[in-house]
């Protein structure tokens, strides 16, 4: 009963795991939102971005945009570094520039389990004043275009021949994850020291 009832809180949290993950990387990013879209189509003005970059990033992305704020200090995870042009949340493989889509998203939405606070209050031409500014850190926006954004199939409709296909993944990794488990468990339920001495021979 015991051994069932671990099981069952093991894939319990292999499923919040996956899906804690899965909503995170949806809140980070919506670059279907119409403001988003809307932001990406204006001309910004590099010039004017300084000012309101001064006003709202200055303290943790720093003055030269070198992730070194006074703020950044007490920050984890770190600030980005826009001199790098180096982002994490980006719609484009890895290796190059995000679009100017993915990165006023970044800007609008905020990101989550980060310091990087939502921006939606200001208005679209901000963003774009803001990303112009940005771009002006790094040269590789003057040598690089952006990647071509991944294109990702529409989900698949949920059958029974899925679900159940699901379930029998799920229940692998709730195995794999009572054998990394056991360890701890043991020791927690107070069998470890039992186990180990009476295998070994030591104390």
């Amino acid at each position: 009963m015991r051994r069932n009832v671990r099981r069952m809180a093991l894939l319990a949290g292999a499923f919040g795991l996956v899906s804690a993950t899965t909503a995170t990387a949806g809140r980070a990013q919506d670059p279907d939102d119409p403001a988003v879209q809307y932001a990406a189509t204006l001309h910004g003005n590099a010039a004017q971005g300084k000012h309101e970059y001064d006003r709202y990033c200055v303290g943790c992305h720093g003055g030269q945009g070198d992730g070194q704020g006074e703020n950044a200090q007490w920050i984890d995870p770190k600030p980005r570094d826009f001199t790098a042009a180096v982002f994490k949340c980006r719609s484009t493989p890895s290796g190059t520039l995000p679009t100017d889509l993915d990165l006023i998203a970044s800007i609008r939405r905020g990101l989550v389990n980060s310091n990087m606070p939502q921006w939606r209050p200001v208005v679209p031409q901000t963003d774009a004043d803001l990303l112009a500014y940005i771009k002006g850190f790094s040269p590789r926006w003057k040598t690089e275009k952006a990647g071509t954004p991944i294109d990702i199939p529409a989900e698949s409709p949920a059958t029974i021949e899925s679900i159940q296909h699901g379930y029998r993944i799920l229940v692998r990794c709730g195995e794999h994850l009572e054998e990394t488990a056991g360890w701890y468990l043991a020791f927690r339920e107070g069998a470890w020291e039992e186990d180990i001495v009476g295998e070994t021979g030591t104390d």
